[in-house]
């Protein structure tokens, strides 16, 4: 329990403004560099993840508290987060770490200078009490973080075990969201769309065949790019039947990418996106405010940076199979 607290109060255990000005200068030495937004790619027991690490200054420079949180490169496999805080130990004058991982794992670390490299010693245990131990040699610039795992007694699929991993600081003021979003910043602009109703009419409004329908999109990123607002207007010749207000961003606990949807017919709805290849598909619902079910799948293909095609499929209303729309081709509105 001393080293515990050491840990987490070090500017108190160390008592004096001298001792932790100099603590302050050995774990900036050793692990300053690390401050900062990071986007990750690791490899553990073959398999690829994408991620990102946060680190910063906490109690007055003597400590760095971290996050990070990765996912599966492909798939819809789960989000797993972790946390941390490295410090000065004045019991064994050494530079120490603490962390904790979301699927139960536990561990400490020692971090050294060697020439060029920082080397970490990781001991933990697993959510069941398996022990483990691991020594990871990395490799810190300005921009870039490179580690490899050099000795390790961890079982397979132990989350703490990376084979290699890549971290790449984040320049620009981006949220942490920004690495899972970018797929879709193709979208962030303006977007018009025209066409005429065909037999068996159309799944929004009170339509007619025939009737000529203008859609009109606007795509923004809020200021951190952590998430992307999604704002769309309907008229059917020329008399707005539908609007509404869309937020894309990632649900922290699942690690997907989700809309909340709400619109001028009242009550909200919600999605979830998923890409293949170039397609991206949403599969929505939403309840409006006379407590009917909405539900279906929107498929967007961008064919060029200034052109992309639309359309509805699997649509129902409370249950009832409606028609599939059409394909429709939205165009970017240049300004």
């Amino acid at each position: 329990m001393r080293k515990v607290a050491a840990l987490f109060l070090v500017a108190s255990v160390l008592g004096s403004a001298g001792a932790v000005a100099r603590a302050g200068d050995v774990l900036d030495e050793t692990c300053g560099g690390l401050v900062g937004d990071w986007t990750t790619v690791h490899v553990t027991d073959g398999v690829e993840y994408d991620g990102e690490f946060h680190a910063d200054w906490v109690h007055g420079r003597t400590a760095i508290a971290w996050t990070s949180r990765f996912w599966p490169a492909e798939g819809s496999g789960e989000t797993t987060f972790a946390q941390g805080i490295i410090a000065w130990d004045p019991g064994t004058k050494t530079v120490r770490e603490q962390a904790t991982i979301s699927d139960g794992t536990f561990a400490t670390a020692t971090f050294r200078k060697e020439g060029k490299f920082i080397i970490l010693k990781r001991r933990g245990s697993t959510k069941d009490g398996t022990p483990f131990s691991l020594k990871i040699k990395s490799k810190l610039t300005a921009d870039r973080w490179v580690t490899e795992r050099i000795r390790s007694t961890a079982d397979e699929g132990n989350s703490a075990n990376a084979d290699t991993a890549c971290f790449t600081r984040v320049k620009e003021n981006t949220g942490l969201d920004y690495r899972k979003l970018k797929g879709l910043e193709w979208m962030i602009g303006d977007w018009e769309a025209e066409f005429i109703v065909p037999e068996g009419g159309y799944f929004l409004g009170d339509c007619e065949p025939g009737d000529k329908v203008r859609m009109t999109h606007t795509c923004t990123w809020n200021d951190h790019k952590s998430n992307i607002h999604f704002r769309f207007r309907d008229a059917v010749n020329g008399e707005l039947v539908h609007q509404g207000f869309e937020v894309t961003g990632v649900d922290p606990k699942s690690g997907k990418i989700k809309i909340w949807l709400f619109s001028i017919i009242g009550g909200y709805g919600e999605g979830e996106w998923t890409c293949d290849g170039k397609e991206w598909t949403l599969k929505w619902w939403g309840l409006p405010a006379d407590g009917t079910k909405l539900e279906g799948v929107s498929h967007l293909v961008p064919t060029d940076k200034d052109t992309y095609t639309w359309q509805m499929t699997d649509l129902r209303r409370d249950g009832e199979e409606q028609p599939n729309t059409g394909i429709v081709t939205f165009r970017r509105v240049k300004k």
